[in-house]
């Protein structure tokens, strides 16, 4: 396949959780172009800073000094995807939660994030 770098929009470290371990997040880089998100390989590897970085190449090789797309939050990327359980993973490990938490105070009606010490009202039950 060929893809002119016109055709990229960003370049996205997708999250996903170990099967063994759903607290560890494990990443593979994609491409994203306006039709399609486009994954550089079949499997996933438990490295986010290593992926991260790559991201940060490709964006380099692909904008060169024009305006890069931001790094999504890793824990909102599944939410946008509908993988809340996923989410409330990345929540535990991020934060720092243990099991007892409800992560569902860190979540807005709309499924997006608080920050860490805002009110929760309005929170998931």
């Amino acid at each position: 396949m060929r893809l002119a770098s016109a055709d990229i929009i960003d370049a996205r470290v997708e999250i996903a959780p170990m099967p063994d371990n759903p607290a560890a997040p494990s990443c593979r880089l994609s491409l994203v172009t306006a039709s399609a998100i486009l994954p550089l390989t079949i499997g996933y590897e438990p490295d986010h800073a290593r992926y991260s970085a790559i991201r940060d190449v490709v964006l380099e090789a692909v904008f060169g000094d024009g305006q890069k797309p931001a790094a999504p939050d890793p824990a909102r990327m599944p939410v946008k995807e509908g993988r809340i359980v996923d989410a409330v993973a990345m929540l535990r490990t991020r934060d720092g939660l243990d099991a007892s938490t409800n992560c569902a105070t860190h979540l807005t009606p709309d499924l997006s994030f608080r920050s860490p010490g805002s009110p929760t009202s309005g929170a998931l039950s």
